[in-house]
């Protein structure tokens, strides 16, 4: 009964620290936006482009991620989803039936830099949680600085 009860307890630890993912602010998605458009300013979107699909790319420090857009809504950079790029993505709905990224190109184009919040469900518990995305338009293409509460 003991060695059971530990072994439970190690089971529970295990699956806590695999699914603990640190809160993403709204600070930390403006400091994750300013590190992206200033590395672009310097180096230029496509090398900005080659270092988001880096995983070790010094653009991803804390828990938000970086997302690049086309202004056609095709993915050219998806550092968690690589698999995305190139797929265009505004059919993409939230669980309330709203386009994820068709509110951030129109943000991108009418004002240059916004939020955008929707809710999505957790890959891990399926419980639905609200997310927002910081869009910044860089030229050519749309940067999203994603974070979920």
């Amino acid at each position: 009964m003991k060695s059971s009860l530990i072994g439970l307890v190690i089971i529970g630890a295990a699956a806590a620290a695999v699914s603990f993912k640190p809160q993403a602010t709204k600070e930390d998605a403006q400091a994750a936006m300013d590190r992206a458009t200033r590395y672009a300013a310097s180096n230029g979107n496509e090398a900005l482009v080659k270092s988001l699909q880096k995983a070790n790319s010094p653009l991803h420090a804390g828990a938000t991620r970086v997302l690049v857009l086309d202004m056609a809504g095709n993915v050219v950079a998806d550092p968690t989803q690589p698999q995305r790029v190139g797929r265009n993505v505004l059919d993409l709905k939230d669980t309330h039936g709203n386009y994820l990224f068709v509110d951030a190109l129109q943000v991108a184009n009418a004002s240059g830099e916004g939020w955008v919040y929707y809710k999505t469900r957790s890959p891990m518990t399926r419980a639905e949680r609200r997310e927002a995305a910081l869009v910044k338009r860089q030229g050519d293409v749309v940067l999203l600085a994603t974070l979920n509460d």
